[in-house]
């Protein structure tokens, strides 16, 4: 009888335990911690695996290394990056999609690019909409703009986090100089993306796609005549050594570039590194577009030490330029829809009239 009154109270002893570890089976069960907090609460560094198409001497490549330094000031030994130029992993769109399945964790991409998440994009690159670089930063920063733009990237689980001009517009050939429209007529050149392509089509011109790592080819074994490319590309691509003409068109386009990360990368981690990763990018950004309005003001008269011939529009004939590509705007409506056209010129004209 002793024994069997052992077992029972046994059996209520451990019940009683096992109802105090389960709750009782009313209470939640504690949230689980992601891998990079868990991580870091371990003491594991924070792994952070950039890239970029550009080499280490164009604009990005220079930004990725900028960058590392900025991150590494901001978290020492608790970050462990592996940057990689030049199109070592990925071209332009692989970058992506392997941005967005976590293979990379955040990616500098040119504006062509970020065309293929979402039409929007291309509205940037209208020709003279934004006056200045200033002005564009203000206008394309704003919540409402920025959404109507670039909102597609959220929905691909990406963040962007960061954007800066990557020079204005440039025009280069090998038959004549262009001081005109009509000087396009007849020309096959190299579009970066679908705003050039429309340019150059209401100029006469045709157009040819081909990525920056073959333009200097293309060029030398006559492919195409010449091509137009932001001002932090051309001699950082050696282009003046296979171009004979160059044209300032004044700022016919605002070549933007960006910073985009993995969103969810991002917000696994701990708030502390989350906000030092932010003041390191908020700090390389800030830099990055000081470093491109210094260049981009001396960049025609370096061209001109590399023995290009330079032609530089007057107010006069950027009119013409202008007058000669209102057609893409219509153009342009039809891709983007007319609201986003209306929406991005009525914020500019906000803008520089305060």
């Amino acid at each position: 009888m002793r024994k069997m009154k052992q077992v029972a109270a046994l059996v209520l002893a451990v019940g009683m335990v096992l109802t105090a570890c389960s709750g009782g089976g009313k209470q939640a069960p504690a949230k689980e911690a992601s891998p990079a907090q868990e991580a870091a609460s371990a003491g594991e560094k924070i792994k952070l695996k950039i890239t970029t198409t550009q080499n280490p001497n164009q604009q990005m490549g220079v930004g990725l290394s900028m960058l590392t330094e900025n991150l590494k000031a901001e978290l020492g030994d608790r970050i462990e990056i592996q940057g990689y130029d030049s199109a070592q992993l990925y071209t332009g769109s692989e970058e992506i999609t392997a941005c967005e399945q976590g293979d990379i964790q955040m990616f500098f991409g040119v504006g062509g690019t970020m065309e293929t998440v979402s039409k929007s994009v291309m509205a940037v690159k209208l020709p003279y909409l934004f006056p200045d670089a200033s002005t564009a930063y203000k206008v394309l920063e704003d919540p409402e703009i920025n959404k109507m733009l670039y909102g597609k990237l959220e929905e691909s689980g990406l963040r962007l986090i960061g954007l800066f001009g990557a020079g204005s517009s440039a025009v280069a050939n090998n038959k004549h100089p262009i001081t005109k429209p009509a000087d396009f007529v007849g020309l096959k050149m190299r579009a970066p993306g679908t705003m050039e392509a429309m340019n150059l089509a209401a100029l006469g011109a045709s157009s040819l796609t081909t990525p920056s790592e073959e333009t200097y080819s293309s060029v030398q074994q006559g492919v195409i005549d010449g091509m137009i490319t932001p001002t932090s590309v051309f001699l950082a691509r050696n282009f003046n050594e296979v171009q004979n003409y160059l044209t300032n068109p004044g700022l016919m386009a605002l070549t933007i570039g960006y910073l985009v990360c993995n969103e969810q990368w991002l917000t696994s981690l701990p708030q502390e590194d989350q906000d030092k990763i932010m003041a390191a990018v908020d700090k390389t950004i800030e830099q990055m577009r000081i470093d491109i309005e210094e260049e981009t003001t001396s960049f025609f008269d370096q061209c001109r030490e590399a023995d290009v011939e330079v032609y530089e529009m007057n107010e006069e004939e950027i009119a013409a330029m202008k007058e000669a590509l209102l057609p893409v705007y219509d153009q342009m409506a039809e891709e983007v829809g007319q609201e986003v056209i209306d929406a991005l010129t009525a914020k500019v004209e906000e803008v520089t009239a305060q």
